[in-house]
């Protein structure tokens, strides 16, 4: 199958160039941008329910409950006491106390007492934790809001919640407000910040520029092509779960060579797969040449430009590519290692201002030849 001298227009969330269960794949000089509509205001676009739905998961998302266990009476720190083995006799007035226990009984420690409450857990992708009483719930929010829900439930809601599950549909009833009624968000900066960011954003955004997947693909070459405004601007892929679940499909010969990516991160999008350039499952790879640069990120998720997972032979060759705004430039992930040595090479790249410029999977360090790339 071979594409080529194409300006495609794309729709959004739509796929540019897909080829499947192919054997030879070449798609060269190629110009794919994305298809852009009439513009509609915040408000229409709040109608679509997708963009709805990733417009909500910017103020709130996978939210999660935190026990707490019942506060404590003890003030200070827990100390040993003595605990009877049998309970005392109830005594009349005027009988006599019970005398003390024989100094050679040895006293048993008691329990310490509970904390009063357990902390949140820690996950870098949950930024928010909002406490009312004993209700206690995390979830994920846009950076500007990670400070503002406390407050917000601590001034403007009830004083205590009966589940925990109302809290939580306090808080999301609240956010739809926000979304929809201009008059609920007024005065506050950081919800006028994050919504007119919302209103600024790309929301043509095409899935995936060119994807090659399937199997049986023996060669592939990727050359020379624009792909404007992706969330995944080259994808190559093999895999056949019908036959046998646990064989991985792979390519033969991939080149990805001379392309220019612009990738574009919508809302919603760090809910699903994003890069420029990914390979997974290939005998022999070459990357290089390739120009890359993130032109929107809403929500400021992390993202590798190229990223190399799976299984793969004794080539794989990543360099002379250059990358802008990406938190990861390359990324590599072996899933096996080779009987003989393998020429597994990153070189001559640079990825601006990415920390780090190059990351290994722990394991195939010294398998991996990092040379002259810099961030």
């Amino acid at each position: 199958m071979r594409i080529r001298h194409c300006n495609l227009s794309v729709g959004r969330n739509q796929d540019g160039i897909l080829l499947v269960q192919v054997e030879r794949a070449e798609v060269e000089d190629n110009i794919l941008t994305t298809y852009t509509p009439k513009p509609l205001t915040f408000g229409q676009r709040l109608q679509d329910r997708r963009f709805r739905a990733n417009a909500m998961r910017q103020l709130i998302a996978e939210t999660e409950i935190v026990k707490a266990a019942p506060a404590s009476k003890a003030t200070g720190p827990a100390a040993a006491v003595t605990v009877p083995t049998t309970l005392p006799k109830k005594r009349s007035k005027a009988q006599a106390p019970t005398p003390p226990a024989p100094e050679s009984a040895a006293p048993v420690a008691a329990p310490a007492p509970a904390p009063a409450s357990v902390p949140p857990v820690k996950r870098t992708h949950l930024n928010a934790t909002v406490t009312v009483g004993n209700r206690v719930v995390t979830f994920r929010t846009n950076p500007l809001l990670k400070d503002f829900w406390q407050s917000y439930v601590t001034q403007q809601g009830p004083k205590q919640f009966a589940t925990d599950r109302d809290l939580i549909a306090f808080i999301k009833k609240a956010a739809v407000q926000f979304l929809l009624h201009p008059k609920a968000r007024a005065g506050n900066s950081a919800l006028a910040s994050l919504i007119a960011s919302m209103e600024r954003a790309d929301q043509t955004a095409m899935a995936r520029g060119i994807a090659v997947g399937g199997e049986g693909v023996q060669e592939c070459r990727i050359l020379n092509n624009s792909v404007q405004d992706a969330v995944q601007g080259i994808t190559v892929g093999m895999s056949n779960h019908k036959r046998d679940p646990m064989k991985r499909e792979s390519a033969s010969v991939v080149t990805i060579a001379g392309n220019q990516v612009y990738v574009g991160l919508p809302p919603g999008a760090q809910f699903h797969a994003r890069h420029a350039i990914f390979v997974g499952n290939v005998d022999s790879v070459v990357i290089e040449n390739n120009y890359s640069k993130v032109i929107a990120n809403l929500a400021q998720v992390t993202l590798e430009a190229i990223r190399v997972f799976g299984v793969f032979g004794r080539r794989l060759i990543v360099r002379h590519c250059h990358l802008v705004g990406f938190d990861v430039g390359i990324l590599i992930h072996p899933l096996n290692q080779v009987n003989e040595k393998p020429l597994w090479l990153v070189a001559d790249n640079m990825a601006e201002n990415a920390t780090p410029a190059v990351v290994v999977a722990p394991g195939f360090v010294g398998f991996v030849i990092q040379e002259n790339n810099f961030s």
